[in-house]
């Protein structure tokens, strides 16, 4: 039997795993947990020390990797700091700000580029909240630093002084909307009446207009706006340049936080790869390259994003450093053996520290005596791939019907959570196009990817069978129910990883290893979820003998590459002719001339795919179906930031669509107080559950 107070301690210890964003962490860990919950992935603390360096960087790694902890972590060592200021942004938040936009209120009537416009309030709502969190950040070190404050005397005769310099720098920009949108809108009527008079009436007038290179275009027109008063971009250019010169702006931010002896400005920039591709291009080109390049060293970006999901633009690579936080790229120095033993020791690590804080108790006291301490490390990693929110989320899963239960943690529970956690988490993001408002192309890049996944599985089912059967002395050990296959490879090609990389980025595959087949080509090692795996009776494991996994039968690229060269097919323009995918590089080598009419071009076309018929369901944007999700999972009702930490948005988001839902009869709201003040929660509808299948 637990005592109660072990039981609630080790539901603090999953859910302080589970966070996702920065501002729930904030409020979660002051400084005093901070010092004791921060792991690094390396024993030398590797990663805080490199963060904390004065150069750029982009920290990468897929959802859960625990990218926001090591930012907070970063603050937390840059407060000690007097020489530096830190901030924090939230670059999805600011996004959504823009994005939700309603072009159809009487403020934007006669905005004829709604898009662009939405670029240009997201470029000025990033430099205001640039602005902002200094102006908070410096009151803040003036309140606790006696040290700080002694520099703003020695510069200013007191400290209301200083507070009314910074509040004038916020001036310089802080141009009502107002202003903005009304010149956008003379801007526009100006190209309009432009058009009409020479008969251009265009279907989409906003056709002709472009903003989306103005920003660069302003870098231009600094110097040669006289000669472009005709430009429309030109007159875009000039609002821009009129209310954010960001060249100026930055030198007014550079002299007076010099003034204060801060040699560098910290920015750190949360969520980055939650917009989408074009956004983040212009995010870059717009904001992050100019700030960084213009501001003579003083600015450093600490950028946090997901693997293949981020632009440098202009941004000089040599100068900015990449480090990764998934398993292989982190740990792909060491040789195999050595990174393979380097990932579960900061598993170990990780758990220690968090069952050390919030139990007083080791990890023995909560997992079966029979239980080998090294295999229950060993069985988190391969279920997690070493990611602390998966962690979180297993031990919750485990929870329920361990501790809860007064019963201790077997390898078998780990696998049963696991099992439940693929189910209700992972397999998500196919199951849920059912229920959610995606584009055609979305669709059918989800299908695309989970058949895919189905002939990898296949693969895995047809290689356990028939290496049970195998006379091959190296499958001697196994038979047809225990033969591991949860293993595979692909040679290493840039084609295949790019196809993988989504598979991997949604935890459905993970990169194990690169390293030489029986041919010594190189080749890239992914293991499939262990979850799945549970599900699918495919037997987890890479075999006792190292040369296991790269037996061809695992050489998994062969059916890969047939299904997506099935996709396509490649046609004569001019005589209709329908030549096989593997003709392809012969014909490019005669300029795709058809070798049957010999007059004709051919094409590559793609070959259509059925989707399923899921016409008769209901829909709901993709943030509120997700919400629904949560809370059919949850064993409890839950407050707008609780469901935001799992969704890993605003809870102001959550309120929000949480009322819309409210009034499709899908949730509840309950206000009272349970121990932490009066708030609301909500709960799932019995309709919710009939028509979205929860």
């Amino acid at each position: 039997m637990f005592l109660e107070k072990d039981k609630n301690n080790f539901s603090k210890l999953t859910e302080s795993l589970k966070l996702s964003r920065r501002a729930d962490l904030d409020a979660f860990c002051n400084d005093d947990t901070m010092e004791s919950l921060y792991v690094d992935p390396f024993k030398n603390n590797y990663i805080i020390n490199s963060m904390l360096a004065a150069n750029s960087t982009i920290l990468i790694g897929r959802k859960g990797t625990g990218k926001s902890t090591i930012i907070l972590k970063l603050q937390h060592e840059l407060k000690k700091n007097d020489s530096v200021l830190s901030i924090y942004l939230d670059v999805k938040t600011i996004f959504e700000q823009t994005k939700s936009l309603n072009f159809e209120d009487e403020t934007y009537s006669g905005i004829i580029d709604e898009e662009n416009t939405k670029k240009y309030l997201l470029y000025k709502a990033f430099i205001n909240e640039v602005l902002e969190n200094i102006k908070s950040e410096l009151k803040a070190k003036i309140q606790t630093k006696e040290t700080f404050l002694n520099r703003v005397f020695k510069k200013f005769s007191k400290k209301e002084t200083f507070e009314t310099e910074i509040d004038q720098l916020l001036s310089h920009v802080n141009v009502s909307e107002y202003n903005d949108i009304t010149l956008l809108k003379k801007v526009s009527k100006k190209y309009t009446s432009k058009n009409m008079k020479n008969n251009e009436v265009h279907e989409n007038a906003s056709a002709g207009i472009s903003l989306t290179n103005m920003f660069t275009k302003a870098k231009i027109n600094e110097k040669n706006s006289a000669g472009q008063e005709d430009s429309i971009d030109s007159e875009f250019s000039q609002i821009l340049l009129k209310y954010y010169n960001t060249k100026e702006i930055m030198l007014k931010i550079k002299k007076i936080l010099s003034s204060l002896d801060i040699k560098h400005l910290y920015i750190c920039l949360d969520d980055y790869s939650e917009i989408d591709k074009g956004a983040i291009d212009i995010f870059v080109d717009s904001i992050i390259a100019p700030l960084n390049n213009w501001s003579e060293e003083f600015i450093k970006f600490k950028i946090c994003a997901y693997p293949n999901r981020y632009y440098l633009g202009d941004i000089d690579s040599t100068k900015i450093d990449i480090l990764n936080l998934d398993y292989f790229n982190m740990y792909s120095a060491t040789s195999s053996s050595d990174s393979f033993l380097e990932a579960i020791d900061y598993t170990k690590r990780l758990l220690d520290a968090r069952f050390k804080y919030f139990c007083n108790k080791g990890i023995q006291d909560f997992i079966d005596e029979k239980v080998k301490i090294d295999d229950f490390y060993k069985e988190i990693f391969f279920i997690t791939a070493n990611v602390p929110r998966s962690i979180g989320r297993l031990l919750w899963y485990v929870n329920r019907f361990t501790i809860a239960q007064d019963k201790k943690i077997t390898l078998k529970d780990l696998r049963q959570a696991s099992e439940q956690f693929y189910k209700e988490a992972i397999a998500e993001f196919f199951t849920k196009t059912m229920h959610v408002k995606f584009s055609y192309d979305e669709k059918l890049n989800k299908k695309h990817l989970q058949n895919i996944l189905g002939i990898i599985i296949k693969k895995a089912k047809q290689n356990k069978t028939d290496i049970g059967k195998s006379d091959a002395a190296i499958f001697q050990p196994y038979n047809t129910n225990n033969a591991p296959t949860s293993f595979f490879y692909t040679y290493k090609d840039l084609a295949f990883e790019q196809v993988l990389s989504s598979l991997e980025l949604n935890y459905f595959i993970t990169k194990y290893n690169e390293q030489k087949d029986k041919d010594g080509k190189l080749i890239n090692i992914y293991w499939i979820n262990h979850g799945l795996c549970q599900m699918e009776d495919i037997v987890f494991g890479k075999g006792d003998d190292r040369k296991y996994i790269v037996q061809r039968r695992f050489n998994y690229g062969p059916a890969i590459k047939d299904y997506i060269e099935g996709l396509q097919e490649i046609e004569c323009d001019n005589c209709g002719h329908k030549f096989e995918i593997t003709e392809l590089e012969m014909l490019k080598k005669y300029d795709m001339q058809c070798y049957k009419c010999k007059t004709g071009k051919c094409r590559v076309l793609a070959i259509g795919i059925t989707l399923p018929d899921d016409l008769d369901k209901i829909k709901l944007p993709e943030i509120e179906y997700d919400l629904l999700k949560t809370l059919s999972i949850s064993d409890k009702e839950l407050y707008a930031s609780q469901i935001a930490a799992e969704l890993d948005c605003s809870y102001q988001l959550v309120s929000k669509r949480a009322k819309k839902l409210k009034e499709l009869s899908y949730i509840d709201h309950i206000k009272e107080n349970r121990g932490e003040g009066v708030r609301t929660y909500y709960a799932l509808t019995n309709g919710a559950k009939e028509d979205f299948d929860l």
